[in-house]
């Protein structure tokens, strides 16, 4: 005891403090290397999404704007494609901008809190209501080849605009749900929700819907074919197709662009 009075403890060097400092450093560095996307990058993406950016505010104009001069297109369909056209329209004024901004600056968020929020709850009003439309408009299809002499009675104009604003109203329930549960441990019951609500089952139905379109228009076109031999054409059941074909195409590319976002987000979520 004595001897412990009169001597200093020995003091082992402290390997914490050391490993630490050590770590510290590495993320600094790390940290510096990655404060920023790589110019090239930047430039070209930064770049092309101002192309997008342009395209789709010029194009989804001229839809709506074809759809108000000519008194011809106020078809049931295009109340769906002109309410489509302004979910485009959103998307470019509002979420396109902030992803410039993101790659500008990124990775790292330079902005609020509150900007973030509103980036993605654009993105989230604005793809749900998509998918929607894209249901609804193959649902109309399926309706119109299936059943054409009872087409007019059963899809109206009325009933459109119902059908529009049910769509936009689950939008903005996803919308609404997501700002509540922000950095709330249900979020991953969202992100699931979310991927089976707004993506898969709608694909699932679309895809269902498509193959019967084609299915049974194939049927009436040989029916039609025995009955009435070379005035086919004077029927509408061409351009029709036509039309099921274009939108199939424009929901195919619509799955393919949209799964990876899908996909990633619940992957994120599930493994947290």
């Amino acid at each position: 005891m004595e001897f412990a009075s009169h001597h200093r403890p020995f003091r082992q060097p402290n390997m914490a403090n050391g490993t630490a400092t050590t770590t510290l450093n590495i993320s600094t560095t790390v940290a510096a290397e990655i404060q920023s996307f790589n110019f090239t990058i930047k430039f070209i993406s930064t770049f092309l999404l101002i192309i997008i950016i342009i395209l789709t505010l010029v194009g989804n104009s001229l839809v709506i704007r074809a759809f108000v001069a000519f008194r011809k297109l106020r078809n049931v369909t295009n109340y769906f494609v002109v309410s489509l056209a302004v979910t485009d329209i959103l998307v470019a004024v509002f979420s396109m901008p902030m992803w410039a901004a993101y790659l500008l600056t990124g990775p790292q968020w330079q902005f609020s809190m509150w900007l973030m929020k509103i980036w993605q709850s654009v993105d989230i009003l604005c793809g749900v209501a998509s998918i929607f439309h894209l249901l609804l408009i193959s649902i109309e299809r399926y309706i119109c080849i299936s059943t054409p002499l009872t087409y007019h009675s059963v899809v109206t104009t009325p009933k459109t605009r119902v059908a529009i604003c049910g769509a936009w109203s689950f939008a903005l329930l996803m919308t609404v749900i997501k700002l509540v549960l922000w950095a709330k441990s249900r979020s991953t019951v969202y992100q699931l929700a979310a991927f089976l609500l707004c993506f898969a089952a709608p694909v699932v139905i679309m895809s269902y819907v498509y193959l019967m379109i084609f299915k049974v228009s194939r049927t009436q076109a040989k029916k039609m074919l025995l009955k009435i031999g070379e005035k086919t054409k004077r029927f509408c059941l061409p351009k029709e197709l036509k039309a099921a074909k274009t939108l199939g195409v424009v929901m195919g590319a619509f799955v393919i662009c949209w799964f990876p976002f899908f996909f990633l987000n619940i992957f994120n979520a599930l493994c947290r």
